[in-house]
């Protein structure tokens, strides 16, 4: 955008007394400026040097905003003469621009103009500053503006040759616009918007800008080539300890246990009860501990089930005998409850035997796959779902 600049005579504002602007002036604006007022007659700049904070600007002569510095109008903007914002400017309004005049933003910066003469404008969709699409593919740029009823707001695209603004399309006049980017052809491109009356004396311009580039798609990467050589899977198997009155069983490690190795557990006997009589049993084959007290299952290569009977106490009134049978579920185990040895048979749904196993009175848990089951102790039978 060209500045025609009138006469001019260079001034520095006072931040402290507002401005009232009526002859022919450049001004340079301070970090904190006042209000400032341009009358009908005068034409003047507003030059940004440095980052400057005005109150609020009404404008009726001609004046333009230049200089790359940031301005912030911290109030409102009254327009009824020509104000002109330059391209190269970074100017935020943070109350409402009002123009009855001709205005025009082409730093892009504004987005919203409200008018008593009916050019009025919103811009209510648009590209973000930077946008990219693939090599060899196309790019959709749109634009929405909001008037008021009966006026029509006019389109027109631009892109930045040589440091110069070409139109790339017709005007238009819609509510929507849009401009598709094609063969790679990246740059920065705007498009201006006006809305005006019907001889053009009252008019307000926006504009929507983005810089467009374009990116090559990466090369895909195959898959990782898959090693041949079979690796043999790493089998485990679980141990189950019971949990029975009277005793205190504990792992001397994980009850998960690699196919082939040792497992060890020690049975500490509360005070009370009477362990002359205990069993212990591993899937049936009876373990006597070593010296130190340690059970010690060797070369495991099932699921083990460990059992513990014969344990008494010395000082109960009740016998395990007098109490009932029960079977429930935890935590995607089973719990039984014998109050003497029995043979305990889980079925599946289907009717396929899963396990079969004496369990020791007192409480044992198992755990299960998920799924339904039958326990069958004696001649009764439990569902039980994991």
């Amino acid at each position: 955008i060209k500045v025609t600049v009138v006469a001019l005579k260079n001034q520095v504002i006072d931040p402290d007394e507002p401005i009232n602007i009526e002859e022919n002036s450049q001004f340079e604006l301070s970090k904190e400026t006042p209000e400032i007022t341009v009358t009908n007659d005068a034409t003047v700049e507003l030059k940004a040097t440095v980052e400057s904070t005005v109150k609020e600007l009404t404008n009726g002569g001609t004046t333009t905003i230049i200089g790359t510095a940031k301005v912030t109008i911290d109030g409102n903007v009254e327009n009824t003469g020509t104000l002109k914002i330059s391209e190269e400017t970074n100017v935020t309004v943070t109350g409402t621009i009002t123009n009855n005049g001709v205005f025009e933003d082409w730093s892009g910066k504004s987005t919203k103009v409200a008018s008593e003469d009916g050019v009025s404008m919103e811009i209510t969709n648009k590209p973000a500053g930077s946008t990219s699409y693939e090599k060899d593919k196309s790019l959709t740029l749109t634009v929405s503006v909001e008037v008021e009823e009966g006026k029509t707001p006019h389109f027109n695209w631009q892109k930045l040759v040589n440091g110069d603004w070409t139109n790339v399309s017709s005007l238009r006049s819609t509510a929507t616009d849009q401009y598709t980017v094609q063969n790679n052809n990246e740059g920065s491109y705007r498009c201006v918007i006006t809305v005006a009356k019907l001889d053009g004396d009252i008019r307000t311009v926006l504009v929507a800008q983005t810089t467009v580039t374009v990116t090559t798609p990466s090369t895909p990467v195959g898959p990782t080539p898959v090693d041949p050589t079979p690796v043999d899977p790493v089998v485990t198997y679980t141990v189950t300890l019971p949990v029975v009155e009277g005793a205190l069983i504990e792992a001397t490690g994980s009850t998960t246990v690699t196919a082939g190795n040792n497992f060890s557990f020690t049975i500490t006997v509360k005070e009370g009860y009477d362990a002359t009589n205990m069993v212990v049993k591993a899937n049936g084959t009876t373990l006597t501990p070593d010296a130190s007290g340690r059970y010690t299952i060797t070369n495991v290569s099932s699921n083990v089930i460990v059992t513990v009977t014969g344990l008494v106490s010395a000082t109960a009134n009740e016998t395990l005998e007098a109490q009932a049978v029960k079977v429930w579920t935890t935590n995607g185990q089973v719990h039984i409850f014998l109050p003497q040895d029995e043979k305990v048979q889980v079925v599946t749904f289907g009717g396929r035997l899963y396990q079969s196993i004496e369990l020791p009175a007192g409480e044992t848990v198992m755990p299960l796959p998920q799924g339904a089951y039958i326990i069958r102790i004696g001649e009764t039978s439990y569902k039980v779902v994991i």
